[in-house]
C-alpha cells in the first residue's frame, strides 16, 4: 500500500531488485544519490505519478521502459549524466512537467508533442543543437527553458505553441531574433540576451501580452530601445548581460 517513498542523499547505486512490487506507488524521489542506470522493472509502476532522480550524475540514460509509466505526471532528471531524453518518453502523455536542465542532453524525443498535456519543459544548461518540429504539437505549454544551449534557430512549428507565457533563450548561438515567437499571442516574457542578436524587432513590442525582454547591453543600442519603448511604454526592456557570472566561452 506504499504510495510515497523517498530515498535522497543516500549514496544509492542501484535499487533493489523487486521493486516492481510497490505496486501502488505514486511518488518515488531518489535525488542526490549514485545511480548508473534504472532497471527496466521500473516501468511496471504503472500508478506512478512523480520520478526525480535530481542529480545523480553517474546517470546516463533512463529505461526503455520509461515509456510504460502512463500515469507519469512530473519527471525531474536535472543536474544528471543523460545525454539524451529516450523517445519512449513521448509515450507519457500524462506528463506535466518535465525538469531536465543542467545535465548533458543532446537529443529530444522526435514525437515529443505526443506529450499534449506538458505545461513546463525545461531543457537548460545541455547541448541541444536542434528541437524536433512536433515540439509545435505541445498546445498546452507555458514555459519553455532553452537556456544555454547550441541553439542558432527556432523550428517554424514553434509559432503553434498558443499557451507559451515565458521563454528562456540566453546563452545560444542566435545572430537574429527569432521572429518565430513573434505570433505567439500569449507571451509576456523573452529572455534573449548573449546572444549576437544586434537588433530587436520592433513587432516584439506590440505581442499583447508581452511585459519584458531581457538584451544584450553590450549588443543592443540604446536607439534600438528607445524606439521599442515607444512603441510600448508599459514595456520593460531589461539590459541585461551575465556573463560575467559564468564561466566558459563568451556567446558574443
Amino acid at each position: 500500500n506504499l504510495k510515497v517513498l523517498q530515498l535522497n542523499s543516500l549514496k544509492l547505486k542501484k535499487l533493489p531488485q523487486n521493486i516492481q512490487l510497490l505496486t501502488n506507488i505514486e511518488v518515488l524521489c531518489l535525488s542526490q544519490n549514485k545511480l548508473k542506470y534504472l532497471s527496466e522493472d521500473i516501468g511496471k509502476l504503472s500508478k506512478l505519478k512523480l520520478l526525480s532522480l535530481r542529480n545523480n550524475k553517474t546517470l546516463k540514460d533512463l529505461p526503455k521502459l520509461i515509456g510504460d509509466l502512463r500515469c507519469l505526471q512530473r519527471l525531474d532528471v536535472s543536474g544528471t549524466g543523460l545525454i539524451r531524453l529516450r523517445e519512449e518518453l513521448s509515450n507519457c502523455n500524462e506528463l506535466v512537467s518535465i525538469s531536465a536542465n543542467a545535465s548533458k542532453i543532446k537529443t529530444l524525443p522526435i514525437n515529443i508533442g505526443n506529450l499534449i498535456n506538458l505545461k513546463h519543459l525545461n531543457l537548460g544548461y545541455n547541448k541541444i543543437k536542434e528541437l524536433p518540429t512536433s515540439i509545435g504539437a505541445l498546445k498546452e505549454l507555458q514555459d519553455l527553458s532553452l537556456a544555454d544551449n547550441e541553439l542558432k534557430a527556432l523550428p517554424k512549428e514553434i509559432s503553434g505553441l498558443e499557451k507559451l507565457g515565458s521563454i528562456s533563450l540566453e546563452f545560444n548561438r542566435f545572430e537574429k531574433f527569432p521572429k518565430e515567437l513573434l505570433g505567439l499571442k500569449s507571451m509576456y516574457s523573452i529572455w534573449i540576451h548573449n546572444n549576437s542578436i544586434k537588433e530587436i524587432p520592433l513587432e516584439v513590442a506590440k505581442m499583447p501580452e508581452i511585459e519584458r525582454i531581457l538584451v544584450d547591453h553590450e549588443v543592443i543600442t540604446d536607439e534600438n530601445i528607445a524606439k521599442l519603448k515607444q512603441v510600448n511604454p508599459d514595456m520593460y526592456v531589461i539590459k541585461e548581460d551575465t556573463r560575467k557570472y559564468v564561466k566558459g566561452k563568451k556567446r558574443k
